[in-house]
């Protein structure tokens, strides 16, 4: 059984040629075995009915010591067929082992190959860590694409807020949580209400990609810009994405 299980595997291909041969080998052995133990044990049962009829035909002159020798002999036989048969029982035993250690590896195997094409499928999928409208697509459909290649802009039109640069003259008294009003170009005649969130650290051209330097000595007084951020306290009513990112924009903070 063992054999014919081993080549059974062989043919799915889930065990080894020498596998095979070395169960064949095995399953030879132990045949073998098997073989040289019956014919002991029968000719150990031929010399103890030899024994019991020469025990019944010579009455008086009964051995006891010679019969006993030979009974020892029948029993030693059959511990032998016994260890023998134990032997084969734990040849099986380790073959079922082997099976189920290959069984084991096949099935760890899977689930490598299984995590590995999760993981490829996953990375078919880009997506967005916030709401909003794709803007500013510049790859297309089967386009092969670069790892840092932008792809695309997403605008969270959701959560808005205003960028007013104010004159440094204008920016006495102005505090984060002041009350703001904004309108916009496309609606002149609808207010916004609005909030003061933060004031930037420093004027805009000092944040610039070329900021101004004065190294000559030559220098004119101008009136610098800081932003401010206003965010609306409001969604658009109708449509929430009425206003858009890059539109132009009043803002009159109130001190009171």
């Amino acid at each position: 059984q063992d054999l014919a299980r081993a080549r059974e595997l062989f043919k799915k291909e889930l065990v080894a040629r020498e596998f095979v041969d070395h169960a064949e080998t095995d399953a030879r052995a132990a045949e073998a075995m098997v073989t040289s133990a019956a014919e002991r044990t029968s000719q150990a049962q031929r010399d103890l009915e030899s024994a019991e009829a020469d025990a019944r035909t010579r009455e008086q002159g009964f051995d006891p010591q010679q019969l006993g020798t030979r009974l020892a002999e029948a029993r030693m036989v059959d511990a032998s067929a016994a260890d023998l048969n134990a032997k084969a029982v734990l040849q099986e035993v380790k073959v079922r082992e082997a099976e189920r250690d290959l069984a084991d590896a096949q099935w760890r195997e899977s689930q490598a190959d299984l995590q590995l094409a999760t993981l490829n499928v996953e990375y078919t999928e880009l997506r967005s860590p916030i709401d909003g409208l794709v803007s500013k697509r510049s790859v297309e459909i089967g386009q092969v694409v670069q790892p840092g290649q932008p792809l695309l802009v997403v605008a969270a039109l959701h959560d808005i807020w205003i960028t007013a640069n104010f004159k440094e003259t204008q920016l006495r008294g102005v505090r984060a949580g002041m009350r703001a009003e904004v309108f916009v170009d496309t609606y002149p005649d609808r207010p916004w209400r609005g909030v003061v969130d933060s004031i930037s650290a420093g004027t805009g051209s000092r944040f610039s990609l070329l900021p101004a330097e004065n190294a000559t000595g030559n220098w004119v007084k101008v009136v610098q810009r800081v932003p401010v951020k206003v965010v609306l306290e409001e969604t658009p009513s109708g449509n929430p994405h009425t206003l858009r990112t890059g539109m132009s924009a009043v803002v009159t903070i109130h001190f009171r």
